[in-house]
């Protein structure tokens, strides 16, 4: 009788286990795909036209603001959007493809190209690494800059898996040939902008060209660096002056010289950082705080169309998965308002 009795227990107990386990991949499944509302990710047109990814329970589809209800493509939920640009002269918007989940053994970007008047995409290229960002050169819309990670690991048995090993390349859409600019197989690259003027690239990046060890990495600073395109190895600091702390986010506005980035603006209760915008005017050396929103403030786009900066906001930041929500305001941080 006692053994019938456990049969039935043990019986009972497997099934409930195989039940739960089946029941929890469900779940998590269902979560990933009912992942719902804006990515963060965003481009402008010269003629104010905002381009914007949304998740569709997990999909993302691809919008323009002249269109909000019709997507132009949706993706499956395995897929994602991590950049998008329009052509210097507005007659198309290219955008990055990846997979949501990545290792450095599963590595691939495409690049794709959408005509803003008939809405056709055509795929670009392909690459066997990560493309993390995109960027026309402002003096010829045939060439494409775009940063390329070399691996997607974990430099530290405690932090998650990121992009690394990262360089600065082209893709020429004429001649279809790919052109390698740096060799630094740098820690972290981001925030690329190419000059309108010079032969030169922007970007932000940690200060580690003399780090030998961990430890020294870890101490390095985040900074803004000017990269001749002819002579990479001419790297100098634009940041040096006027700011002390680290800058993990960046837009230049040249006709204004002035460099409005990303940096911790204070430290909550909780002792989380609350991450806002500041502005850098480069001809004063001057360093100005623009928002004071004591959220996640990111992504910081000039627009020349409305004289607006626009940026993200994420209002679950280090709380749940993401909210994120666009603004903009003027240069000096004024008449702040959500962007519907």
């Amino acid at each position: 009788m006692e053994k019938r009795n456990l049969t039935i227990i043990m019986t009972v107990v497997i099934s409930l286990t195989i039940g739960l386990i089946v029941l929890g991949l469900i779940f998590n499944k269902s979560e990933l795909e009912k992942i719902n509302g804006f990515t963060g990710e965003f481009a402008i047109s010269k003629d104010g036209t905002i381009a914007y990814v949304n998740y569709n329970e997990g999909e993302p589809e691809l919008y323009l603001s002249n269109n909000p209800h019709r997507p132009i493509i949706t993706l499956d939920a395995t897929k994602e959007i991590t950049d998008l640009v329009f052509t210097p002269a507005d007659s198309a918007l290219f955008y990055i493809v990846n997979n949501k989940e990545i290792d450095s053994e599963n590595l691939g970007s495409t690049v794709f190209e959408v005509n803003i008047n008939s809405l056709k995409i055509n795929e670009v290229f392909t690459e066997e690494k990560l493309i993390t960002e995109i960027t026309f050169d402002p003096k010829d819309e045939t060439v494409l800059f775009y940063l390329r990670a070399g691996t997607f690991e974990n430099y530290s048995p405690i932090a998650r898996a990121y992009p690394h090993d990262f360089d600065i390349f082209s893709y020429s859409l004429d001649k279809k040939e790919t052109t390698r600019h740096t060799s630094f197989e740098k820690y972290d690259m981001n925030s690329l902008q190419i000059s309108d003027k010079e032969h030169i690239a922007y970007i932000q990046m940690t200060d580690d060209f003399d780090a030998e060890t961990a430890d020294e990495l870890f101490e390095m600073k985040q900074k803004i660096f000017e990269i001749s395109l002819e002579k990479p190895e001419n790297v100098k600091v634009i940041s040096e002056s006027g700011v002390e702390q680290d800058i993990y986010d960046m837009f230049y506005i040249y006709e204004y010289e002035t460099i409005i980035f990303q940096a911790v603006g204070s430290t909550s209760e909780k002792g989380i950082f609350e991450y806002e915008l500041f502005a850098l005017d480069l001809n004063e050396n001057k360093k100005t705080q623009l928002t004071f929103l004591k959220e996640y403030t990111e992504h910081p786009v000039y627009s020349a169309h409305d004289d607006k900066i626009y940026f993200i906001v994420d209002k679950k930041f280090a709380k749940s998965y993401p909210e994120y929500y666009l603004y903009r305001m003027n240069r000096d941080g004024s008449e702040m308002e959500e962007v519907i």
